[in-house]
């Protein structure tokens, strides 16, 4: 199939594609229908991960996202919430406080061994841990966009682009943003 870049299925997926590669405005809010689920006690992971895959296997959400409300997390649940509208995906999130360094807790060391955010844990796939955000979208989409509304044919040219345009975003955009907001708001000393 000749590459077009008019044909209204390309438009579509750039637009999806864009959704996923470059939200990483600061600015950016999480989606209205994105609820953080109630607080969870980090004392215990094993209780937590069990409890959340038996409520997986009587029907319960199989996702476990853990995030708090920086643009890697926001970029997450903005396509989990694109999921959820074209497949019914569900999934609990779990806001990690960034201000008591919960993302270091021991806990969540076993579930992302850098202690950052975001990260998932897929209960319907025997508790399946992901971590970096580019890598939870790749996850997400190969496993649950079964009708390719947000990704493109593993292997075709246009897969090969939306990767480079992801990657770019994560290792050229997020660093430098990253770096930028804490120098701005949060570094003891001004530059």
């Amino acid at each position: 199939m000749a590459y077009n870049p008019l044909s209204q299925e390309l438009q579509r997926k750039t637009i999806a594609i864009t959704r996923l590669a470059a939200l990483n405005s600061t600015l950016r809010p999480f989606p209205k229908s994105f609820r953080f689920a109630s607080p969870k006690s980090s004392d215990n992971m094993s209780t937590t991960t069990a409890t959340s895959a038996a409520t997986t296997e009587q029907g319960g959400k199989p996702i476990e996202f853990y995030t708090a409300s920086t643009p890697n997390g926001r970029k997450i649940s903005v396509f989990l919430e694109e999921l959820k509208a074209a497949y019914g995906l569900q999934y609990n999130a779990r806001r990690i406080t960034l201000s008591k360094n919960e993302q270091k807790e021991e806990w969540f060391i076993k579930i992302n061994p850098n202690g950052r955010i975001p990260a998932i844990v897929d209960n319907s796939n025997d508790g399946f841990k992901v971590f970096e955000s580019a890598a939870i979208l790749l996850y997400l989409a190969s496993r649950y966009d079964k009708e390719r509304k947000f990704s493109f044919e593993p292997g075709s040219l246009d897969e090969s682009e939306a990767l480079q345009w992801i990657f770019f975003s994560h290792g050229g955009i997020g660093p430098m943003q990253g770096q930028a907001s804490h120098f701005i708001s949060s570094a003891p000393e001004k530059m």
